[in-house]
């Protein structure tokens, strides 16, 4: 169960705060805060943010769970998306012209319930894409580039032990169909090998109520 709040401040400030709860267990109830963040968007380009929020790439980090075609998240994005999804940080996103960009810097120290204890590195996402319907003749198209640079360290819990992640993904939808792939590669520091991954994800509507969606994922490492 998750439970929130967002106020709208002085038209250009967005305050959200949100939590997950387990009401089928009394120990713990409270499981952890999810976004608890500052927005500020001086213009419909641009768009500021500090603390905790999620941290978006490869196709299905990239993706909100409520928007998941599939009941779960891929075994690429299992093995190389950061599953805690929500850390502290400072990040700026917008767009224009038809190219998009997300830049951030994070906390990868050890993970707790709340911002973590702030004792391992500071790792760095650069995401960059662009919008391919016009050149695709189709309802949406988009292609990104996701890149994370990471520090070594032992303390960092909220991450996976990767030096770099880098990610090309593509995405597209006309009417009742659509096709989706993701290609990532990760470096491996302390113990951790390096490993590659590609994930096909189509899906046809076949009625207002009916969805087929098929999923091919591949993952290995040097070890």
């Amino acid at each position: 169960f998750r439970f929130g709040a967002k106020w709208e401040l002085f038209r250009e400030f967005t305050l959200q705060i949100e939590a997950d709860f387990n009401p089928q267990e009394r120990d713990p109830f409270y499981k952890r805060l999810t976004d608890v963040k500052l927005e500020w968007a001086p213009n419909g380009d641009v768009e500021f943010a500090i603390g905790k929020q999620s941290v978006p790439f490869t196709l299905d980090g990239a993706t909100s769970s409520k928007e998941l075609l599939t009941l779960d998240r891929s075994n690429l994005a299992n093995n190389m998306w950061f599953p805690q999804e929500y850390m502290p940080g400072l990040s700026v996103a917008g767009g224009k012209s038809g190219w998009n960009y997300h830049a951030g810097a994070y906390s990868a120290g050890e993970a707790n319930r709340e911002f973590g204890e702030f004792n391992g590195a500071i790792f760095t996402l650069l995401s960059l894409g662009y919008d391919l319907s016009e050149h695709f003749g189709a309802d949406a198209a988009d292609l990104k580039i996701d890149y994370i640079n990471q520090s070594e360290d032992p303390q960092n819990s909220f991450t996976r032990a990767l030096e770099h992640v880098a990610s090309l993904s593509l995405s597209v939808a006309d009417g009742g169909w659509g096709i989706s792939a993701d290609v990532t590669t990760g470096v491996g520091y302390l113990g951790q090998s390096d490993l590659w991954g590609a994930q096909l994800l189509p899906h046809v509507n076949l009625n207002e109520r009916v969805q087929v969606v098929g999923r091919f994922t591949h993952v290995t490492s040097d070890d």
